[in-house]
């Protein structure tokens, strides 16, 4: 009797001393988790909101800017003679050299997209590295890159108006549309990379045509085609399925499936737009009598949220979909997504080029770049 409680006695010892083991072993790990997921919080926050402006202003190299992005690392500018890769505080993290005549590019998270319009050779860039690199039959006229790598490009065909063709991230052709009769204005991918949704402009009788088509690479087939009437599209974006396009009298709204959700005709002249990643449309209406603009923002439904009218010429505009900045000709108003004033940064007449990041403004000027900040 005593024999077996010994033994029962032992074994309640020994599960307590394996879980107790077994308790250490998971606090371990779960500190150690712990302080490398702070670490990591520590860096994302001082790289997005890095307030260092001690690198500013940027000299470039080069005669002129050519285009000026934001991406995963910061940002990117282009410029007639290289492309150039820049952390937020302006550190120069990369530099490609750049040999193409009418240079292009077009940045998705951390790649960047670049490649001679009109020519045939196109690369995919990252800060610290060349992805890709390739040439292709037909002259390039648009392209964009995907998240997961995938290139897209539009392209001159002798059969047909255009051709859409999509290589991934080998550089292998891996799906081609063709466009018949229609020129294709615009596209995107859709959220996974592995499809693409449209815009056409074509003409029947005099009027001008707008035709949204959904493709899909692993099918090689077309998943719906939609008539937005009498319109020319000009951009369009999709999110989580919902489908967004600007046209020039018009909001058109698609479903996942291409069907028509929501229209909304514009009463004046559409000057400018922005398209942000998390689905605000921004955009700046002007009347040709009249020296000032009205800027809207609309959300991912077409409902407008926010309008201000600037007595102000407006140059250019830009947002991130957590500020908006307007560019007039002697100022960079700074202003939330509800279009309150937040800061006015005045004698801004040689800016060229401006975007916006989190809570900070970058402006090339007299071929330098420079940063303040939004609020």
């Amino acid at each position: 009797m005593n024999e077996r409680l010994n033994i029962n006695v032992y074994r309640q010892k020994r599960r307590k001393k394996i879980f107790y083991k077994y308790l250490k072993y998971f606090m371990v790990v779960f500190f150690v988790l712990a302080f490398f997921i702070l670490i990591w919080n520590l860096f994302i926050n001082q790289r997005i909101c890095s307030q260092d402006t001690s690198n500013y202003p940027v000299l470039l190299s080069g005669d002129s800017a050519i285009d000026f992005q934001r991406n995963e690392t910061g940002f990117s500018v282009l410029t007639n003679k290289q492309l150039d890769f820049y952390s937020l505080s302006g550190i120069k993290l990369r530099t490609v050299n750049n040999t193409a005549i009418q240079p292009v590019i077009n940045s998705c998270n951390d790649k960047t997209l670049l490649y001679e319009q009109g020519g045939t050779g196109y690369s995919v860039e990252k800060s610290n590295e060349t992805l890709a690199k390739n040439i292709v039959e037909n002259k390039i006229i648009l392209g964009k890159v995907a998240e997961n790598g995938n290139v897209a490009l539009v392209t001159e065909d002798e059969k047909y108006a255009c051709s859409l063709v999509i290589y991934d991230r080998s550089s292998n052709q891996i799906f081609k549309w063709n466009s018949a009769e229609n020129i294709i204005i615009d596209f995107c991918f859709t959220d996974n990379g592995n499809g693409c949704v449209v815009t056409t402009m074509g003409a029947n009788d005099g009027i001008t045509k707008g035709t949204v088509y959904g493709l899909n690479f692993a099918n090689k087939q077309e998943l719906f085609k939609t008539n937005i009437g009498n319109c020319m599209p000009i951009a369009i974006s999709c999110d989580r399925g919902n489908i967004r396009i600007i046209c020039e009298n018009k909001l058109v709204f698609l479903d996942s499936n291409g069907s028509i959700l929501k229209e909304k005709t514009y009463v004046d002249k559409l000057s400018k737009y922005v398209l942000t990643r998390n689905n605000y449309i921004v955009i700046l209406f002007s009347e040709d009598s009249k020296a000032m603009g009205n800027l809207v923002v609309y959300d991912d439904f077409g409902e407008e949220i926010a309008q201000n009218q600037f007595k102000e010429k407006i140059r250019n505009i830009d947002s991130d979909g957590r500020n908006v900045i307007v560019l007039t000709d002697n100022s960079v108003i700074c202003c939330d997504m509800q279009l309150k004033i937040l800061n006015t940064v005045n004698n801004k007449q040689n800016v060229d080029r401006i975007i916006c990041i989190d809570s900070f403004a970058y402006d090339i000027s007299m071929n330098r770049i420079y940063k303040f900040a939004l609020r």
